[in-house]
């Protein structure tokens, strides 16, 4: 009897188990028949797709409508643009310490005398009343007019002293950091302020032009002001000039490369960023030639100006460029390249 229920008991449970596992397997191999249909649509047979074809003598890209949509293509119409060619410069930022220095002396003798103009117009103020006492009523000694007069005299005389060290002041301040500066420093002091504030820089340039060094300068795009040709002795060559940087804080003697604009011209594109395509040392861009035919293109003449762009001075053919989904255009290009080789 006890045999006989331990032997029922096994085949229930065996039931049990039979039933479970069966049913797992059967969920287990649906979706992988499930995957394997997906990756048959998909992958698998996407890789057997050919999407390179011929096209005016050379190789092209043809995708669907579905494969454009799901890519996020766009393109633009590039425009011609004409610019100047620039030139690289060496340039060294400069310590504005000196120029702190000359503008703390200024300010010193201007004060000195702006209180020696208050000094004045009291001793003025002082011997008109003696003078009109003395005529009108003869109640202020002859002796005390006549000190008052020499005073008034001896304070004419250090106004004059003054005026005359406050020009030298002005005249040093325009011949060692130019006009721009020196307007600056005797109007509102926008510029000082944003030196002293570490909000600009002071640069000097080597070999710029002596007969115009108010030439267009730039560096990270930012327009250069021309103060003065610096004839202090430094470490860079030529005609040296002094230039102001807006918005940037240099530390002394940081060596920069700036750009100089040049008479001559150039006409061409400027390409967007996202367009471009690095690989090898070339640089290539994708081309809408048709709705979903897309060429690939190597530029092979182009500057790169002082804001990073890149400047193609050639004629184009075709002008309607990928700005969007040229990378997802240049890996369908490569593998589909490796998948012939493959095949061969």
């Amino acid at each position: 009897m006890k045999i006989l229920i331990y032997i029922l008991s096994i085949i229930i449970i065996g039931s049990f188990a039979y039933l479970f596992f069966s049913n797992n397997y059967s969920d287990t191999a649906s979706n992988n028949d499930q995957e394997l249909e997906l990756n048959e649509i998909g992958e698998d047979d996407d890789t057997e797709i050919n999407r390179l074809v011929t096209y005016k003598d050379g190789v092209a890209i043809l995708l669907s409508q579905e494969e454009y949509d799901l890519a996020g293509i766009s393109s633009q119409t590039l425009t011609k643009k004409t610019v100047m060619l620039q030139e690289e410069k060496s340039a060294l930022s400069i310590n504005s310490k000196r120029l702190l220095e000359l503008v703390q002396t200024y300010d010193a003798l201007k004060l000195q005398l702006d209180r020696v103009i208050i000094e004045k117009n009291y001793l003025k103020n002082n011997y008109n009343r003696f003078k009109i006492l003395y005529e009108t009523e003869g109640s202020i000694p002859l002796k005390n007019l006549e000190e008052s007069k020499y005073k008034l005299m001896s304070i004419n005389s250090e106004i004059i002293r003054l005026n005359k060290k406050l020009k030298e002041r002005s005249a040093l301040i325009k011949r060692s950091f130019g006009d721009f500066i020196l307007k600056d420093i005797i109007g509102e002091r926008s510029v000082y302020n944003n030196l002293v504030n570490k909000f600009a820089s002071i640069i000097a340039i080597e070999n710029i032009e002596y007969e115009n060094p108010n030439s267009n300068y730039f560096y990270k795009n930012k327009n250069l002001t021309f103060l003065t040709l610096n004839d202090e002795a430094s470490k860079l060559f030529g005609n040296v000039g002094l230039f102001y940087l807006d918005g940037d804080s240099l530390s002394p003697e940081r060596k920069i490369i700036v750009y100089a604009n040049t008479i001559d011209s150039m006409e061409g594109y400027f390409i967007p960023e996202n367009a471009l395509i690095y690989h090898n040392g070339k640089i290539w861009s994708y081309f809408k030639e048709e709705d979903y035919l897309f060429t690939r293109y190597e530029f092979s003449k182009f500057n790169i100006m002082n804001d990073g762009q890149l400047f193609v001075n050639e004629e184009l053919k075709n002008i309607n460029i990928v700005n969007s989904g040229a990378q997802v255009l240049f890996a369908e290009e490569f593998r589909t390249q490796i998948m012939q080789e493959d095949d061969d």
